[in-house]
């Protein structure tokens, strides 16, 4: 099952079991809008992690190799 399918689950049970204003912790595999706007709905809080953009992330990889090798073997 994918966590954001999951997710889904588990904010089913959360009401019996976490007092209302509580924050939920959770990662960037149960982040999706759907799952947050349920969570305010509901009368939570929560705290998650943004998805990393890779395409920046091996930009900047690759800036900072190319100027840690040696001029001479730079392309």
């Amino acid at each position: 099952m994918s966590d954001k399918k999951h997710m889904n689950e588990i904010l089913n049970v959360i009401p019996r079991v976490i007092p209302k204003n509580s924050i939920l912790i959770f990662d960037t595999g149960g982040n999706t809008k759907k799952n947050k706007d349920k969570i305010r709905a509901m009368g939570y809080h929560y705290l998650t992690l943004k998805r990393k953009k890779w395409a920046h992330i091996k930009r900047r990889l690759h800036i900072l190799k190319s100027s840690m090798m040696p001029k001479m073997w730079r392309p």
